[in-house]
């Protein structure tokens, strides 16, 4: 089986795309984003209660906040917390 990659998702059905994503998720060591917050650069995640069209924006020293972005790209915080 091929890994996913952007080159290939067209070519699996929608099941098959997320069954194999959550595969590849589960085995992330977070390294890439120790990296980002290492170098100075905030990350963006999503926890499971995380509302539609909102993510969750950590910065390097530890502060969070709670983004909406809207369907242009913009960002507006919703919430901020140390």
């Amino acid at each position: 089986m091929a890994k996913l990659s952007i080159e290939n998702t067209d070519r699996v059905t929608d099941a098959e795309f997320w069954r194999r994503f959550g595969e590849e998720i589960s085995r992330d060591d977070d390294s890439a984003a120790r990296r980002h917050l290492a170098e100075g650069r905030p990350i963006y995640t999503r926890e499971r209660d995380t509302p539609p069209s909102h993510v969750i924006r950590t910065w390097p020293d530890g502060s969070r906040e709670l983004l909406y972005i809207a369907d242009d790209g913009t960002e507006t915080v919703v919430n901020a917390a140390a």
